[in-house]
């Protein structure tokens, strides 16, 4: 992305984009098939979505030659991600979702 772009402006590259993350509420078929086929044929080599209505974490990876993800995960619970770029950083799926959990429950009793 140039410096006069926005997100707004333009969708993500494969040049220089090692991770692309959607936060999935209602919009999960999408995220997963046409948002996951866009970035796969961009190049992007990795990209997750959260999903908060169940709470886990799809990682979708390595572009395949047909242009679509080759390699997929479902993450729960207590289970620990790294994204390929970076191993060194683990993320812990229920952590993602700490926050989210306890206002969506707040918001319910309220």
């Amino acid at each position: 992305m140039n410096d006069s772009a926005t997100m707004d402006d333009q969708h993500p590259s494969g040049e220089g984009t090692l991770l692309a993350i959607e936060v999935s509420d209602s919009s999960l078929r999408s995220d997963r098939i046409k948002k996951a086929d866009l970035y796969a044929e961009a190049g992007i080599q990795e990209h997750w979505v959260v999903d908060v209505q169940v709470p886990c974490n799809h990682i979708l990876r390595e572009v395949a030659a047909d242009g679509h993800y080759g390699w997929q995960r479902t993450a729960n619970g207590g289970d620990n991600v790294s994204p390929i770029a970076k191993p060194d950083a683990t993320f812990n799926v229920a952590g993602l979702f700490g926050v989210c959990s306890t206002s969506r429950h707040l918001a319910r009793l309220g």
